[in-house]
Protein backbone atom coordinates (compact mmCIF):
# COMPACT_ATOMS: atom_id res chain seq x y z
CA UNK A 1 0.00 0.00 0.00
CA UNK A 2 1.60 3.39 -1.11
CA UNK A 3 2.31 5.47 2.59
CA UNK A 4 0.15 8.28 1.51
CA UNK A 5 -2.84 5.91 1.24
CA UNK A 6 -1.64 4.15 4.72
CA UNK A 7 -2.20 7.11 6.55
CA UNK A 8 -5.19 7.83 5.32
CA UNK A 9 -6.36 4.10 6.10
CA UNK A 10 -5.27 5.01 9.64
CA UNK A 11 -7.54 8.28 10.38
CA UNK A 12 -10.12 6.18 8.44
CA UNK A 13 -9.53 3.45 11.03
CA UNK A 14 -9.55 6.54 13.80
CA UNK A 15 -12.96 7.63 12.82
CA UNK A 16 -14.28 4.09 12.50
CA UNK A 17 -13.11 3.95 16.05
CA UNK A 18 -14.90 6.96 17.37
CA UNK A 19 -17.82 5.64 15.17
CA UNK A 20 -21.36 4.00 16.84
CA UNK A 21 -20.94 1.09 14.76
CA UNK A 22 -18.98 -0.79 16.94
CA UNK A 23 -19.22 -4.19 14.03
CA UNK A 24 -16.74 -2.23 11.72
CA UNK A 25 -13.89 -2.62 14.13
CA UNK A 26 -11.62 -5.22 14.26
CA UNK A 27 -11.37 -6.35 17.64
CA UNK A 28 -8.58 -9.22 18.40
CA UNK A 29 -10.03 -12.59 19.38
CA UNK A 30 -9.77 -12.62 23.08
CA UNK A 31 -7.64 -15.69 23.08
CA UNK A 32 -3.68 -16.86 24.16
CA UNK A 33 -1.64 -16.91 21.10
CA UNK A 34 2.00 -18.31 19.83
CA UNK A 35 3.94 -17.19 17.39
CA UNK A 36 8.19 -17.86 16.75
CA UNK A 37 10.26 -15.09 15.21
CA UNK A 38 13.47 -16.03 13.09
CA UNK A 39 15.28 -12.81 13.18
CA UNK A 40 19.03 -11.71 11.59
CA UNK A 41 20.47 -8.14 11.58
CA UNK A 42 23.60 -6.39 10.39
CA UNK A 43 24.14 -9.39 7.35
CA UNK A 44 26.46 -6.69 5.84
CA UNK A 45 26.89 -9.06 2.29
CA UNK A 46 28.41 -11.90 4.08
CA UNK A 47 27.37 -14.50 1.60
CA UNK A 48 29.99 -17.19 1.86
CA UNK A 49 31.11 -18.79 5.16
CA UNK A 50 34.13 -17.60 6.72
CA UNK A 51 37.05 -19.78 7.16
CA UNK A 52 39.24 -19.09 9.81
CA UNK A 53 40.64 -19.40 13.39
CA UNK A 54 37.77 -18.22 14.62
CA UNK A 55 37.85 -19.32 18.47
CA UNK A 56 41.02 -18.96 19.43
CA UNK A 57 40.16 -19.47 23.12
CA UNK A 58 37.94 -22.61 22.54
CA UNK A 59 39.79 -25.66 23.34
CA UNK A 60 39.66 -29.32 22.89
CA UNK A 61 41.79 -31.58 24.47
CA UNK A 62 44.53 -28.51 24.95
CA UNK A 63 44.22 -27.72 21.52
CA UNK A 64 42.53 -24.86 19.53
CA UNK A 65 39.41 -25.72 17.17
CA UNK A 66 39.31 -24.57 13.76
CA UNK A 67 36.18 -24.44 11.84
CA UNK A 68 33.85 -22.91 9.39
CA UNK A 69 31.27 -20.81 9.83
CA UNK A 70 28.32 -18.34 8.81
CA UNK A 71 27.08 -17.40 5.12
CA UNK A 72 23.71 -17.26 3.90
CA UNK A 73 23.55 -20.91 2.56
CA UNK A 74 23.77 -21.77 6.38
CA UNK A 75 21.15 -18.78 7.17
CA UNK A 76 18.65 -20.40 4.84
CA UNK A 77 19.14 -23.82 6.16
CA UNK A 78 18.20 -22.55 9.77
CA UNK A 79 15.90 -20.25 8.55
CA UNK A 80 13.63 -22.77 6.66
CA UNK A 81 14.25 -25.50 9.85
CA UNK A 82 12.28 -23.34 11.90
CA UNK A 83 9.68 -22.53 9.21
CA UNK A 84 9.37 -26.32 8.75
CA UNK A 85 9.42 -26.79 12.14
CA UNK A 86 6.26 -24.03 12.74
CA UNK A 87 4.59 -25.59 10.01
CA UNK A 88 4.79 -29.40 11.45
CA UNK A 89 3.25 -27.75 14.61
CA UNK A 90 1.11 -25.20 13.26
CA UNK A 91 2.79 -22.38 14.61
CA UNK A 92 2.41 -18.92 13.59
CA UNK A 93 6.43 -17.55 12.65
CA UNK A 94 7.77 -14.28 11.14
CA UNK A 95 11.73 -14.43 9.86
CA UNK A 96 12.94 -10.72 10.08
CA UNK A 97 15.70 -9.00 9.33
CA UNK A 98 17.16 -5.75 11.90
CA UNK A 99 18.54 -3.66 8.87
CA UNK A 100 22.05 -3.11 7.33
CA UNK A 101 22.24 -5.71 4.84
CA UNK A 102 24.55 -3.31 2.70
CA UNK A 103 28.08 -2.97 2.44
CA UNK A 104 30.74 -5.18 4.06
CA UNK A 105 32.12 -7.33 1.06
CA UNK A 106 33.16 -7.04 -2.59
CA UNK A 107 29.80 -8.43 -3.40
CA UNK A 108 28.40 -4.90 -2.40
CA UNK A 109 31.37 -3.35 -4.03
CA UNK A 110 31.05 -4.56 -7.00
CA UNK A 111 27.19 -4.73 -7.66
CA UNK A 112 25.85 -1.97 -5.54
CA UNK A 113 23.59 -3.80 -4.32
CA UNK A 114 22.13 -5.82 -6.86
CA UNK A 115 23.29 -9.14 -5.71
CA UNK A 116 22.12 -8.04 -2.03
CA UNK A 117 18.66 -7.65 -3.93
CA UNK A 118 19.28 -11.31 -5.15
CA UNK A 119 19.80 -12.91 -2.44
CA UNK A 120 17.72 -11.39 -0.10
CA UNK A 121 14.60 -12.08 -2.42
CA UNK A 122 15.31 -15.47 -1.99
CA UNK A 123 15.40 -15.88 1.81
CA UNK A 124 11.83 -15.94 2.65
CA UNK A 125 12.17 -12.68 4.88
CA UNK A 126 8.83 -11.11 5.83
CA UNK A 127 10.40 -7.38 6.40
CA UNK A 128 13.39 -5.89 7.17
CA UNK A 129 14.41 -2.31 8.95
CA UNK A 130 16.31 0.28 7.25
CA UNK A 131 19.86 0.27 8.29
CA UNK A 132 22.02 3.33 8.07
CA UNK A 133 24.09 1.51 5.73
CA UNK A 134 21.49 1.12 3.51
CA UNK A 135 21.89 4.77 2.79
CA UNK A 136 25.91 4.82 2.05
CA UNK A 137 25.08 4.98 -2.11
CA UNK A 138 22.62 7.38 -3.29
CA UNK A 139 18.81 7.02 -2.92
CA UNK A 140 17.79 6.26 -6.65
CA UNK A 141 20.50 3.30 -6.39
CA UNK A 142 18.46 2.51 -2.72
CA UNK A 143 14.82 2.80 -4.48
CA UNK A 144 16.16 0.14 -6.99
CA UNK A 145 16.97 -2.05 -4.23
CA UNK A 146 13.55 -1.43 -2.62
CA UNK A 147 11.62 -1.87 -5.48
CA UNK A 148 13.45 -5.23 -6.38
CA UNK A 149 13.40 -7.23 -3.00
CA UNK A 150 10.10 -9.59 -2.54
CA UNK A 151 9.57 -8.03 1.61
CA UNK A 152 8.55 -4.72 2.68
CA UNK A 153 11.14 -2.62 4.22
CA UNK A 154 10.27 -0.77 7.40
CA UNK A 155 11.05 2.89 8.50
CA UNK A 156 8.06 4.71 10.83
CA UNK A 157 10.07 7.73 11.63
CA UNK A 158 10.93 8.40 8.13
CA UNK A 159 9.76 11.44 5.96
CA UNK A 160 10.13 10.49 2.35
CA UNK A 161 7.74 13.01 1.17
CA UNK A 162 10.23 15.66 0.25
CA UNK A 163 13.03 12.82 -1.77
CA UNK A 164 12.21 12.82 -5.11
CA UNK A 165 13.80 8.96 -5.19
CA UNK A 166 11.82 7.49 -2.55
CA UNK A 167 8.67 9.30 -1.67
CA UNK A 168 6.69 7.33 -4.44
CA UNK A 169 8.65 3.65 -3.63
CA UNK A 170 6.16 1.36 -2.23
CA UNK A 171 7.53 -0.78 -0.70
CA UNK A 172 9.43 1.23 1.77
CA UNK A 173 6.08 1.53 4.64
CA UNK A 174 6.05 2.44 8.37
CA UNK A 175 4.88 -1.00 9.21
CA UNK A 176 3.13 -4.22 7.73
CA UNK A 177 0.15 -6.34 9.33
CA UNK A 178 0.62 -10.19 9.11
CA UNK A 179 -2.85 -11.80 9.85
CA UNK A 180 -2.18 -15.61 11.33
CA UNK A 181 -4.27 -18.76 11.75
CA UNK A 182 -2.13 -21.64 12.71
CA UNK A 183 0.95 -21.30 10.29
CA UNK A 184 -1.01 -20.26 7.71
CA UNK A 185 0.19 -16.15 7.13
CA UNK A 186 -1.33 -13.54 5.03
CA UNK A 187 0.01 -9.99 4.45
CA UNK A 188 -3.16 -7.75 5.24
CA UNK A 189 -4.11 -3.56 5.44
CA UNK A 190 -5.98 -1.78 7.75
CA UNK A 191 -8.98 -2.35 4.87
CA UNK A 192 -8.43 -5.83 5.23
CA UNK A 193 -8.48 -7.01 8.52
CA UNK A 194 -9.97 -10.18 8.91
CA UNK A 195 -12.46 -10.84 11.59
CA UNK A 196 -11.14 -14.32 12.92
CA UNK A 197 -7.90 -14.37 12.73
CA UNK A 198 -5.08 -12.79 15.04
CA UNK A 199 -2.97 -9.62 13.49
CA UNK A 200 0.61 -9.19 14.45
CA UNK A 201 1.96 -5.42 13.33
CA UNK A 202 5.63 -5.23 12.79
CA UNK A 203 6.86 -1.47 12.96
CA UNK A 204 10.02 -0.30 11.47
CA UNK A 205 12.36 2.26 13.58
CA UNK A 206 15.29 3.89 12.30
CA UNK A 207 18.00 6.01 13.68
CA UNK A 208 16.46 9.45 14.44
CA UNK A 209 20.03 11.08 13.94
CA UNK A 210 20.58 8.99 10.39
CA UNK A 211 21.80 12.27 8.42
CA UNK A 212 24.81 12.68 10.80
CA UNK A 213 25.36 8.79 10.94
CA UNK A 214 24.95 8.58 7.02
CA UNK A 215 25.16 11.59 4.81
CA UNK A 216 23.59 10.01 1.82
CA UNK A 217 20.58 10.66 3.06
CA UNK A 218 19.12 12.77 0.78
CA UNK A 219 16.01 15.02 1.48
CA UNK A 220 14.75 12.19 4.06
CA UNK A 221 13.64 14.04 7.27
CA UNK A 222 13.77 11.33 10.39
CA UNK A 223 11.99 11.62 13.40
CA UNK A 224 11.90 10.99 17.30
CA UNK A 225 12.48 7.38 17.75
CA UNK A 226 10.42 7.12 21.21
CA UNK A 227 7.82 9.33 19.93
CA UNK A 228 7.06 7.72 17.06
CA UNK A 229 6.73 4.42 18.08
CA UNK A 230 4.31 5.48 20.88
CA UNK A 231 2.17 7.13 18.34
CA UNK A 232 1.94 4.33 16.10
CA UNK A 233 1.34 1.60 18.60
CA UNK A 234 -1.69 4.29 19.92
CA UNK A 235 -2.72 4.37 16.31
CA UNK A 236 -2.21 0.35 16.16
CA UNK A 237 -4.58 -0.42 19.27
CA UNK A 238 -7.05 1.90 18.36
CA UNK A 239 -7.58 -0.09 15.35
CA UNK A 240 -7.94 -3.11 17.05
CA UNK A 241 -4.16 -4.55 16.66
CA UNK A 242 -3.17 -5.50 20.20
CA UNK A 243 -0.02 -7.30 19.28
CA UNK A 244 3.06 -5.10 17.98
CA UNK A 245 6.79 -6.09 17.04
CA UNK A 246 8.84 -3.10 16.86
CA UNK A 247 11.88 -4.29 13.73
CA UNK A 248 14.60 -1.52 14.65
CA UNK A 249 18.25 -0.30 13.87
CA UNK A 250 19.04 1.43 16.54
CA UNK A 251 21.46 -0.48 18.98
CA UNK A 252 20.96 -2.45 22.31
CA UNK A 253 20.90 0.58 24.24
CA UNK A 254 18.16 2.58 22.43
CA UNK A 255 16.08 -0.45 22.30
CA UNK A 256 15.88 -0.85 25.74
CA UNK A 257 15.19 3.18 26.07
CA UNK A 258 12.23 2.59 24.03
CA UNK A 259 11.20 -0.05 25.67
CA UNK A 260 11.33 1.81 29.29
CA UNK A 261 9.68 4.67 27.83
CA UNK A 262 7.10 3.52 25.73
CA UNK A 263 3.95 1.69 26.30
CA UNK A 264 2.32 -1.51 23.86
CA UNK A 265 5.53 -2.52 22.09
CA UNK A 266 5.53 -6.62 23.18
CA UNK A 267 8.89 -7.79 21.32
CA UNK A 268 11.27 -5.67 19.85
CA UNK A 269 13.95 -7.42 17.49
CA UNK A 270 17.34 -4.88 16.74
CA UNK A 271 20.35 -4.67 14.81
CA UNK A 272 23.07 -2.42 14.48
CA UNK A 273 25.04 -2.82 17.72
CA UNK A 274 25.71 -6.22 16.19
CA UNK A 275 25.16 -7.81 19.96
CA UNK A 276 25.41 -11.51 20.00
CA UNK A 277 22.40 -12.01 22.58
CA UNK A 278 22.97 -15.23 24.83
CA UNK A 279 26.09 -17.19 27.09
CA UNK A 280 28.46 -18.36 24.50
CA UNK A 281 31.37 -18.15 27.42
CA UNK A 282 31.74 -21.80 26.44
CA UNK A 283 33.89 -21.35 23.42
CA UNK A 284 35.39 -18.01 25.01
CA UNK A 285 33.60 -15.45 23.70
CA UNK A 286 32.21 -13.18 25.91
CA UNK A 287 28.39 -12.98 27.49
CA UNK A 288 26.70 -9.63 26.23
CA UNK A 289 23.03 -9.83 27.70
CA UNK A 290 20.91 -12.51 28.06
CA UNK A 291 18.55 -13.71 25.19
CA UNK A 292 15.56 -12.86 25.55
CA UNK A 293 15.85 -9.78 27.61
CA UNK A 294 12.89 -8.57 29.29
CA UNK A 295 12.29 -4.47 29.97
CA UNK A 296 8.90 -3.07 32.01
CA UNK A 297 7.17 -0.56 30.81
CA UNK A 298 6.10 2.81 32.00
CA UNK A 299 2.94 1.10 32.74
CA UNK A 300 4.26 -1.50 34.37
CA UNK A 301 4.04 -3.81 30.76
CA UNK A 302 6.98 -6.23 29.70
CA UNK A 303 8.83 -5.92 26.42
CA UNK A 304 11.26 -8.74 25.11
CA UNK A 305 14.39 -7.39 23.49
CA UNK A 306 16.26 -9.66 20.92
CA UNK A 307 19.29 -9.03 18.64
CA UNK A 308 21.26 -11.64 16.99
CA UNK A 309 24.53 -10.70 16.32
CA UNK A 310 26.41 -9.57 12.89
CA UNK A 311 27.59 -11.09 9.84
CA UNK A 312 25.61 -14.02 9.09
CA UNK A 313 27.37 -15.72 11.57
CA UNK A 314 24.14 -16.79 14.38
CA UNK A 315 20.51 -16.59 13.50
CA UNK A 316 17.96 -16.30 16.79
CA UNK A 317 14.79 -17.86 17.44
CA UNK A 318 12.30 -16.48 20.14
CA UNK A 319 9.18 -18.17 21.09
CA UNK A 320 6.78 -15.65 22.33
CA UNK A 321 3.06 -16.23 24.11
CA UNK A 322 0.72 -13.35 24.55
CA UNK A 323 -1.83 -13.54 27.37
CA UNK A 324 -5.57 -12.84 25.99
CA UNK A 325 -5.59 -9.11 25.56
CA UNK A 326 -2.36 -9.36 23.66
CA UNK A 327 -0.05 -8.48 26.45
CA UNK A 328 3.48 -10.87 26.52
CA UNK A 329 3.08 -13.95 29.08
CA UNK A 330 6.62 -15.25 27.81
CA UNK A 331 9.41 -14.68 25.64
CA UNK A 332 12.46 -17.35 25.23
CA UNK A 333 14.86 -18.71 23.09
CA UNK A 334 18.65 -18.03 21.69
CA UNK A 335 21.03 -17.69 19.13
CA UNK A 336 22.51 -20.26 17.51
CA UNK A 337 25.93 -19.77 15.85
CA UNK A 338 25.77 -21.34 12.40
CA UNK A 339 29.28 -23.21 12.26
CA UNK A 340 29.90 -26.86 10.31
CA UNK A 341 30.10 -29.70 11.79
CA UNK A 342 33.44 -30.12 10.64
CA UNK A 343 36.39 -28.89 12.83
CA UNK A 344 40.28 -28.98 12.58
CA UNK A 345 43.18 -28.67 15.74
CA UNK A 346 45.73 -27.65 12.36
CA UNK A 347 44.83 -24.21 10.75
CA UNK A 348 46.59 -25.74 7.63
CA UNK A 349 44.23 -27.83 6.71
CA UNK A 350 41.75 -26.80 3.97
CA UNK A 351 38.01 -26.34 5.66
CA UNK A 352 35.47 -27.55 3.36
CA UNK A 353 31.42 -26.72 3.65
CA UNK A 354 29.37 -28.69 5.00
Amino acid sequence: MNKKLLVSAIALGLVGCNSSNSDTIYKAPFERFSMSIAHVNDTHSSFDEVKAAIWSDFLRDGDHVYTAFGGHPRLLEAANEYKQQAKEENRSMLFLHGGDAWQGTAYFKLNNGKVNADILSRMGLDAMAMGNHEFDLDNETLAEFLNTVNFPVLGANMDTSEDEALRDVENLLPYTLFAFEGNNKEQVTLDNLPRDKQVVAVVGVVLEDMPQISPNVGDVKFQSEIETTQKMVDELKANGINKIILLTHLGLQRDINIAENVNGVDVIVGGHSHTLMGDFTNIGWAEEMPYAYMVTNPDGGQTCVVQSGEKAQAIGHANVNFNRDGSVRSCSGGNTILSSDTFYSDSAVKIHQC
